[in-house]
């Protein structure tokens, strides 16, 4: 941009500042993969309420399995493979066959809704990717339950850190009251020893 002065052209370029800030932000890949990768804010006072509201979703996970119609005739082995049982004739029951389809992909989808609300954030593409979080892993686990494990270490440093800010916080505040106190204390006797 040109801009006149005194007669004389001057050149202003217009430019970008960057600043650099602790925003909280703590970045995370999984499985040491950075295209598997997202970042939140372990330092963010709300989500202290949202996690917590989160967990209260979370244990009512198998609940929301039980209803779903025709799930329960679906037994599966120690590695998470369909157990096949079969009728009197010999051929393979049709377990799925009051199973209502979409049910699970529905459940999911609300699973990965409130894990990115909880995380401020889109953390269920890296975490799951197209996986349904509700899929059963060979270790007995729902795949949700794998990474919470995995990512609750994490989540409790940042409530313990927090403790500790506040901690700090109330702390610091108490001194500086003390302090206003033994001021105005000061300023009290000072000025009463004038008249």
């Amino acid at each position: 941009m040109k801009a006149k002065n005194n007669n004389v052209d001057e050149f202003v370029e217009n430019k970008t500042v960057n600043i650099n800030v602790n925003d909280g932000l703590q970045r995370v890949t999984i499985n040491s993969d950075p295209s598997r990768a997202f970042a939140w804010n372990p330092a963010d006072l709300n989500f202290v309420d949202r996690f917590m509201v989160f967990q209260l979703y979370v244990e009512g996970i198998p609940d929301r399995l039980k209803e779903i119609k025709g799930l329960d005739k679906v037994k599966l082995d120690e590695n998470g493979e369909p157990i096949i049982e079969l009728d009197e004739n010999g051929e393979p029951v049709d377990m799925l066959k009051d199973y209502e389809i979409g049910s699970l992909e529905k459940l999911g989808k609300e699973f990965n809704a409130e894990l990115n609300k909880t995380f401020g954030s889109d953390v269920s593409t890296p975490f799951f990717g197209k996986v349904n979080p509700l899929s059963p892993q060979k270790n007995g686990n729902f795949l949700y339950e794998n990474l919470l494990n995995a990512v609750m270490p994490l989540i409790e440093d940042s409530f313990s850190g927090f403790e500790e800010s506040r901690k700090k916080y109330v702390e610091g505040s108490r001194n500086r009251a003390q302090r206003r106190a033994a001021q105005r204390q000061a300023t009290s006797k000072s000025g009463a020893g004038r008249k």
